[in-house]
C-alpha cells in the first residue's frame, strides 16, 4: 500500500511540474532553485526496491504510446509485455469480447547469480520516464535503463556493463502466449549488448 500511495503521489506532482512548466515557460521560466527542489521532491518520491523479488507484485511500469511493460528483477530482468491492441478470444469466454491478451514476455539474464549481488536497486525515474536498475557485484557494477520511445511504439533497454569480466547479455523470448504462436513455435533466444522491442 506504501508503494502505491507513493506512486499516485510521486505521479500527481510529476503531473503538477509538467502542467506549470508548460503554463510557465512562455511567460515566465521556473527559477532553477525550483527546477532543482522539484527534481529531488520528485526521485524521494520515485518508488525503488532494494533487493531482488520473486514476487510478481513488486513490478515497475514503463512504456511508449500503446506498448508498455511490468518489470521485475530475480535473477533476470523480467519484463511483461503489453499492447492495447492486442486481443484474443478465451476457448470458454463468459461474454462475447475479444479479451486484452499479453504479447509475450521477455527475460533479460546479466549472468550475475543472486548470492554475487553486493547492492541492488531497481527505481522509476519520473523525469526521464524510465525504469533503472543497478547491481553491484564484486566484479563491478551493471546498469540497466528501460524507456519507452514516444511515437515509435518502441522499448529499449540500454545497458552499461562495468564488470571486469566479459559476460553475454542472454536475451530470452520473446515468447508468446497466444495459441497461435504457440502452434507456429514462435520465441527464442539471442544474444547481445541491449534489447529492443517494437
Amino acid at each position: 500500500m506504501k508503494m502505491a500511495t507513493s506512486l499516485i503521489a510521486a505521479t500527481a506532482l510529476a503531473t503538477f511540474v509538467t502542467s506549470l512548466h508548460a503554463a510557465e515557460a512562455s511567460v515566465n521560466p521556473l527559477p532553477e532553485k525550483i527546477v532543482q527542489q522539484l527534481g529531488r521532491r520528485m526521485a524521494d518520491l520515485a518508488p525503488r526496491f532494494t533487493q531482488p523479488s520473486g514476487d510478481p507484485a513488486w513490478v515497475m511500469p514503463v512504456g511508449a504510446g500503446d506498448l508498455s511493460a511490468m518489470l521485475r528483477y530475480d535473477g533476470a530482468w523480467e519484463i511483461h509485455l503489453s499492447k492495447t491492441d492486442f486481443f484474443g478470444w478465451d476457448k470458454a469466454a463468459y461474454h462475447k469480447n475479444p479479451t486484452i491478451l499479453s504479447p509475450g514476455h521477455v527475460q533479460v539474464s546479466f549472468g550475475i547469480p543472486r548470492q554475487a549481488v553486493r547492492a541492488f536497486e531497481q527505481r522509476m525515474d519520473f523525469q526521464r520516464g524510465s525504469v533503472m536498475l543497478e547491481i553491484k557485484t564484486d566484479d563491478g557494477t551493471l546498469k540497466a535503463e528501460a524507456f519507452g520511445v514516444m511515437g515509435r511504439n518502441t522499448l529499449v533497454i540500454a545497458v552499461d556493463d562495468a564488470r571486469r569480466i566479459g559476460h553475454i547479455l542472454d536475451l530470452a523470448g520473446p515468447s508468446c502466449y497466444c495459441p497461435r504462436c504457440a502452434r507456429n513455435g514462435r520465441g527464442g533466444s539471442s544474444s547481445g549488448r541491449g534489447a529492443v522491442f517494437s
